[in-house]
């Protein structure tokens, strides 16, 4: 019975400490290894979402990849439904790395943008069938009544112009389609990515259209606290990283395969009737 419950004792003591224990061992054989935490956009799929409390984002080919060459060891990954939490503990070095950063953006001041960018985040409108030849240019929506959805976060810029046209802003993705289908408004500013996996969740994938055209791209930067003690190692192996065609082209392919997937899941999924009042 004695010996039992010391191995028991042991078996757990030697899980508690493995993951410090790798870390040890990996700073050992590279002084320049990083043990860093990692975090990003919370509920915005597919640039970073959570389920269980656990981190999923499209940018995961360019982790593992830092991780494989020994100089990151990640130790622990973050992220919360409001990016400013996130984005505060980056900015106060309890985090060393935000994964989707805009630049010139007050969400993501104080925070070291690595170039080049990961990828563009095209901002766009969503609109019924008949109507998306409407909009062909920026200028197009002078004219209209869009909505946005008030928590989604753009750079200050596409901020500044979506004042100018006095779009209106929903809680809700559901109730962004419902105003659409009613004719309440003209069009739904979205990011094309997140707004088509949106759509997909409710049903209405195959009801709507997307403006050929994005009105305005948002470049999406690795971010790394300024604070950070391993902030020379990270911004030496995302440069080296994202310097590469062939890394950009596989992180564009992921974020394919998360939007298709998400179609895929939805297939069968009954859209809402929206009643025009």
């Amino acid at each position: 019975m004695k010996k039992n419950l010391f191995l028991l004792i042991l078996i757990l003591g030697v899980s508690a400490i493995a993951d410090a224990s790798l870390a040890q061992h990996l700073f050992r054989r590279n002084p320049t290894f990083a043990d860093v935490s990692v975090s990003g956009w919370g509920n915005y799929p597919p640039f970073g979402y959570t389920i269980q409390k656990k981190l999923h984002t499209m940018f995961r080919p360019a982790l593992n990849s830092i991780s494989k060459r020994k100089e990151v060891f990640i130790n622990k990954e973050f992220a919360h439904p409001d990016v400013n939490v996130t984005t505060d503990a980056v900015r106060s070095g309890e985090l060393d790395i935000f994964l989707g950063a805009y630049h010139e953006t007050e969400t993501f001041d104080g925070i070291e943008i690595v170039y080049p960018a990961m990828i563009i985040n095209p901002i766009t409108v969503f609109m019924l069938p008949t109507r998306i030849n409407e909009v062909k240019n920026v200028a197009d929506l002078q004219k209209l009544k869009g909505v946005r959805l008030q928590n989604e976060i753009f750079s200050d810029f596409v901020e500044a112009k979506l004042r100018e046209f006095n779009v209106e802003t929903a809680k809700t993705s559901y109730e962004l389609f419902e105003k659409l289908f009613t004719k309440q408004v003209d069009y739904i500013v979205f990011s094309q990515y997140f707004g088509l996996i949106e759509a997909s969740k409710l049903g209405l994938r195959s009801q709507i259209s997307v403006a050929k055209q994005a009105l305005w791209q948002i470049p999406m930067f690795v971010g790394i606290s300024k604070l950070s003690k391993n902030r020379a190692v990270l911004r030496n192996a995302f440069t080296k990283y994202l310097k590469n065609p062939k890394n950009i082209e596989k992180i564009k392919q992921n974020m394919i395969n998360l939007v298709n997937q998400a179609e895929t899941n939805a297939i069968g999924t009954v859209p809402p009737t929206f009643e025009v009042q």
